[in-house]
């Protein structure tokens, strides 16, 4: 491994979402946001880009799953 291989930007952790949910990024008023959708694209959550905890964005997508059907 070459010595600047670990010393570049990381890439932050995506969530692991179930299978067919995706992350949106919208862009509104210089405000950026994280929209999770439904495999039918409906909304499950906004959150601001900024900052969004992956882990709390995989919660959200998780919970969702399990309470539907």
């Amino acid at each position: 491994m070459a010595m600047g291989d670990r010393d570049g930007p990381h890439e932050p952790r995506r969530p692991y979402l179930p299978s067919g949910y995706a992350l949106d990024e919208l862009v509104a008023k210089r405000e950026d946001f994280v929209v999770l959708r439904r495999p039918d694209g409906s909304e499950v959550a906004t959150f601001r880009a900024m900052g969004a905890d992956p882990v709390e964005i995989e919660h959200r997508a998780w919970e969702d799953f399990g309470g539907r059907g």
